[in-house]
This record gives C-alpha cells, sequence and structure tokens, in this order.
C-alpha cells in the first residue's frame, strides 16, 4: 500500500477570540482574536502532510476574499485540491470560536452550508479519483447521503473518521460496519450507545462493525478497542494550554501516520498524543511548526 491519503470534508477560516479575563454576557469582552485556516477535513490534510504523507483534499472552495488565501496555503504545504470544487457566488466556511480565560471552548459558531455541495451526485461523478487511494479520512460534516455513499462504495478502502461531534455523531449510527477507525469523546460515545459504563459502550460499537475505536476526554485516559485488545493510555501533560480547539482533529491525525507507516497500536496512539500536545500550544487550529522531526 502507497503513503497516499486522501481527505474528503471541509475547509474553514478559522476566527478564534480569547478572553482575557472572566466573560461577561450581554457586554463588551476585550479578547485577543487572531485568524486562520482550520476545519476538521482542512487541520488533518495539514497536519498529515507536515508529518511528511502524501496528503490529497477534496473539498469545496467558495469563491469570495478568503478563497485566494486558501489556494496559497495548501498549495504551502503540498497538498492537492485538484479535484476540489469551486462553486460561483458563495462565500467560504466560517467558524467563530469564543475562548474563556483557561482557553477552553465557551462558545463555537459554524457557518458551514457550503460542505452541503459537496452532494451524492458530486462524489459519483469523483469516483475513479477517490478510488486511487488506499486511505480515506472521511469528515464527518458530509450530509448522511455523501458519508453512505463514500463508506459503502470505498468499503474496500482503510477509513478513518472521528465523530466531530455529539450533534453530528448520530448520523454514522447504521454505518459502523463500513468503518474501520472511529475517534470519539466521551460525549460522542454516550451519544452513540445508551449501555452503561465505558467498557460496555465500546464493545457495543465494536459489536456493530467498528474495528478500531478510539475515545479521549480532555486530559483523562485515552482508551483504544479493538475485537482482540484494548489499550490505555495517558495523554501527555501540560500546564499552558494556547488553544484546544484544533486538538482532537491532531490526535486523530497523528494516529493516521502511525497506522499509514506501518506502527502499532501504541506507537500510533504515542504519535497521536504528540500532535495533540503541540497543537495545545499554538492560538491556531493546527501547529505550522509541527514536522516529521517533531
Amino acid at each position: 500500500m502507497s503513503n497516499k491519503v486522501l481527505v474528503i470534508g471541509a475547509i474553514n477560516i478559522d476566527l478564534f477570540a480569547t478572553v482575557t479575563d472572566s466573560i461577561n454576557l450581554e457586554d463588551s469582552n476585550p479578547a485577543i482574536i487572531n485568524i486562520g485556516y482550520g476545519g476538521v477535513g482542512g487541520n488533518i490534510a495539514s497536519n498529515l502532510s507536515r508529518c511528511g504523507i502524501d496528503t490529497h483534499f477534496l473539498t469545496v472552495l467558495g469563491d469570495d476574499y478568503f478563497q485566494e488565501g486558501i489556494d496559497k496555503h495548501y498549495q504551502s504545504l503540498g497538498i492537492s485540491l485538484s479535484e476540489s470544487i469551486v462553486l460561483k457566488n458563495t462565500r467560504s466556511n466560517i467558524y467563530l470560536a469564543i475562548m474563556d480565560q483557561t482557553h477552553d471552548l465557551f462558545l463555537g459558531l459554524n457557518d458551514m452550508e457550503l460542505i452541503n455541495h459537496l452532494t451524492l451526485d458530486v462524489l459519483k461523478t469523483k469516483h475513479d479519483y477517490i478510488d486511487q487511494f488506499d486511505y480515506l479520512v472521511i469528515d464527518n460534516n458530509l450530509t448522511i447521503d455523501a458519508l453512505s455513499y463514500l463508506l459503502k462504495t470505498f468499503q474496500h478502502k482503510t477509513i478513518f473518521i472521528d465523530a466531530v461531534s455529539a450533534s453530528k455523531a448520530p448520523k454514522l449510527q447504521n454505518m459502523f460496519q463500513y468503518i474501520n477507525v472511529l475517534k470519539v469523546n466521551h460525549l460522542e460515545l454516550s451519544v452513540l450507545s445508551d449501555k452503561p459504563d465505558l467498557a460496555s459502550k465500546m464493545t457495543d460499537l465494536l459489536s456493530r462493525g467498528i474495528e478500531t475505536l478510539i475515545v479521549t476526554n480532555k486530559d483523562l485516559d485515552i482508551h483504544l478497542q479493538t475485537n482482540t485488545s484494548r489499550l490505555t493510555v495517558k495523554p501527555i501533560r501540560i500546564d499552558n494550554i494556547i488553544n484546544a480547539s484544533g486538538a482532537g482533529d491532531a490526535f486523530i491525525s497523528g494516529y493516521i501516520f502511525g497506522r499509514i507507516n506501518g506502527k502499532t497500536d501504541i506507537e500510533s496512539l504515542n504519535d497521536a498524543k504528540k500532535l495533540a500536545h503541540l497543537t495545545l500550544q499554538v492560538k491556531e487550529s493546527t501547529n505550522e511548526k509541527v514536522n516529521l522531526n517533531e
């Protein structure tokens, strides 16, 4: 198998507003505001490319003020957008995150209508292109029809998915048997299974077809389970988190990097932990200083 990977998902313009004191609702709050390029698909593609993976990205682009900057950004990372589509008279996806004084997410607002244009019909026209890749990373921000088509049509590939959020995780409920690796946090896991405890929830999802399930819970233990083994590791401790919003995307990126390079699950989890740790230390949703040596 090659180390080429195709990420299918969303690019966002990220706006991060971090307040410098406690948040006062219905009032003006002093804050430090940063702008960058993100989105679940965008973050994972950026991380993988910086780690030396031959990364290709299938997405939808607007034709507004931000498009030229997006093109230059991904070109500078060596990420191919050659099969992505540009829609006329549309605006780019924008994600606005309000971070509290501890740098954790207080409120996230997303304007992501653009990703809905990566439809079932569009994806069907990209079949031969998608079929070139052994590894697919699919963004759960896609519509359920698009997800269903990709998972069922390309089930012979190795497919990685991050559940993204508790509100979007249920889209995957009837498609677990097509997913090789699913990463969830403890909230998303609780939405997907009504079993009483962590162990039974994980076993429940595996019984429905997932090959590898990874569960994170902020700074608590990380769990990985397959039908034959279970691992529990601790995240790398960090005292000064700058921005937590891209850590989950970085974590799954690190795990994917390990798997593509033929590493064991424990080695891949260690790569995941390192990449998440590096991402927590910057204002943006990815760390531009990440490289293969790191």
